[in-house]
């Protein structure tokens, strides 16, 4: 809707995957996902050269996030947003990560 083209993935496997042959420009990832999570996802994720500096953003419900993930999500370059995010939040947050084009 906003111009930008989507890759989607249901767990963080298929992310990786995604991320190795896509080269997304920016990451929206959810902390919660199916046997795996996104912080084990960012963990990957910086460890592979093509993708250690890729943006990503993470989207959470999870209000209760324990001060050591804060802090490690930090380190992993990886500011939190928190549900609900409307669309037009959604769209400013990934032109902050890509730029306005």
């Amino acid at each position: 809707m906003a111009g930008y083209d989507v890759l989607t993935a249901i767990n963080v496997e298929t992310g990786l995957t995604e991320v190795a042959t896509g080269h997304p420009d920016a990451v929206l990832l959810d902390l919660r996902m199916p046997l795996s999570d996104g912080l084990a996802f960012m963990r990957v994720l910086r460890t592979r050269e093509r993708a250690r500096h890729t943006p990503v953003a993470i989207i959470t419900g999870d209000y209760f996030l324990d001060e050591v993930v804060i802090s490690e999500l930090r380190e992993l370059a990886a500011p939190v947003y928190f549900k609900p995010i409307w669309l037009q939040d959604l769209i400013a947050i990934v032109k902050r990560m890509c730029g306005p084009d």
